[in-house]
Formats: structure tokens, C-alpha cells, sequence
């Protein structure tokens, strides 16, 4: 019996590449909405692309948390391509205002979205028992990170590891500030964290967040009324 090249689990086929079939489907969906792009108004586009495109790019996307540029590149450009698809646009045109007027979050930033809204469900007692096992709160009365309510985070060696879920959502976590993990409210956090990632630079390398206190009430209130709308 010859080794496979892949892997499918839970829909997810796993290769060398990580997106391969995923930049596949999706590109193939594109080019298909494209064709019928005449017949299609703006909302009935959007629904479509979100139904074939960006439905496949947030599933189990936490699998690329860690993940390399160039795997992170390629579901870059599945989603600029969608976004100019949407807003009828060039192929060369720049895709940041873009995904800003329709409100979407980057690829990095969603896939760490999505880890804090699963670490929310973790520590308030709403996740599924096999992920809530895989996370504990920091209980060594020595440590800083014990006042704070961090999480423990597995050391690693291979950056494979660092992409599993005990791993980087724990990460993920421990980098918000202390003001939001405290919410209790799961639609308010999850409001706010976009805010946030809409406001803040995220260096998704070492999933890190800039914290939000030095915005102004001026500003943070400006962007409330703008751009909190739940996620696409």
C-alpha cells in the first residue's frame, strides 16, 4: 500500500500545499458567477460568492492559523478576487477599500477572529467538550498571566504544532485586551473584536494584538456607528 499525497477529514483536504483544492473550488466558482455576472444584481452576486467562495475560505480555516506567506498569499487572492467580483471591478484594482466598504475582515484577520469567538464559547461553558478540553486556565499563583485569566499555551517546536487549536486560539486569546476578554455578551464581543481588528494593526505572525486604549472616544465612536455590522 503506496502513502497519499492527501488527506480529507471533515471535508478538509489536507495537503503539502494546505489550499489547493480549496484555491481550486473556489477559483472554479468565481469564474462560473463571472460568466452569469450580466444576469446578477450586486446582492444577488454577494450572495453567491458568500454561498461558493467565502463559505469554503472561513471553514475549519483555523487550520491555517500558523500558517506560511505563501499559503496565506493564496487565500489572500481568492478573496481580493471575490471582492472585485462583487464590486465589478478591474482585476488589478486594490482590494483594502474594497473589503473595507463591504465590511470584511482580511483572510488573517478572520482566521483569528474566529479563534477568539471558539476561546469565548471555551471559557464561558458553551464550546463542545473536545475543545474545552484541550484548554486550561492558568492557575499558578506565581505567574502574572494567573490575574490576568490567560490561558496556557503548549510550547512547541514545529510550526505544524503551532497551528493545532490548544496552540494557537489560546494565543490568539491571550493577545486581547484584558477590557474585551471580560465581556460577557457574545454578540457584544464579537462586535467589538472586529472593531478592533478594523481599527488596529494585527501582526497574525505572532497573534498580537495593539490594544484599543489609545484610540480616542472620538474616533472609537465614529467607527461603532460605521463599520460594527455582524460577520459576512
Amino acid at each position: 500500500m503506496s502513502a497519499s499525497s492527501n488527506a480529507r477529514n471533515l471535508g478538509v483536504t489536507v495537503d503539502e500545499n494546505l489550499t489547493t483544492a480549496c484555491s481550486r473550488a473556489c477559483f472554479y466558482h468565481l469564474r462560473r458567477i463571472r460568466q452569469d455576472l450580466r444576469f446578477l444584481d450586486e446582492p444577488a452576486t454577494r450572495q453567491l460568492v458568500h454561498a461558493y467562495v467565502t463559505s469554503r475560505l472561513d471553514y475549519c480555516n483555523a487550520l491555517f492559523a500558523t500558517s506560511t506567506v505563501a499559503v496565506r498569499q493564496r487565500l489572500r487572492r481568492i478573496q481580493n478576487s471575490a471582492v472585485r467580483l462583487i464590486c465589478s471591478q478591474p482585476a488589478y484594482t486594490r482590494a483594502t477599500a474594497l473589503l473595507r466598504n463591504l465590511h470584511w475582515l482580511p483572510v488573517e484577520k478572520r482566521i483569528v477572529h474566529k479563534l477568539c469567538v471558539l476561546m469565548f464559547d471555551v471559557k464561558y461553558g458553551s464550546a463542545p467538550a473536545y475543545l474545552a478540553d484541550l484548554c486550561n486556565v492558568c492557575t499558578d499563583e506565581r505567574l502574572r498571566s494567573t490575574s490576568r485569566g490567560d490561558f496556557v499555551i503548549s510550547r512547541t517546536r514545529t510550526r505544524t504544532v503551532d497551528s493545532a487549536f490548544m496552540v494557537a486560539a489560546p494565543s490568539a486569546w491571550n493577545a486581547l485586551p484584558s477590557e474585551l476578554r471580560t465581556i460577557t455578551s457574545k454578540t457584544i464581543f464579537h462586535n467589538r473584536l472586529k472593531l478592533i481588528f478594523f481599527l488596529a494593526k494585527l501582526p497574525t505572525g505572532n497573534l498580537q494584538l495593539w490594544s484599543s486604549s489609545s484610540l480616542s472616544t472620538e474616533l472609537l465612536t465614529f467607527y461603532i456607528i460605521t463599520w460594527i455590522q455582524p460577520m459576512t
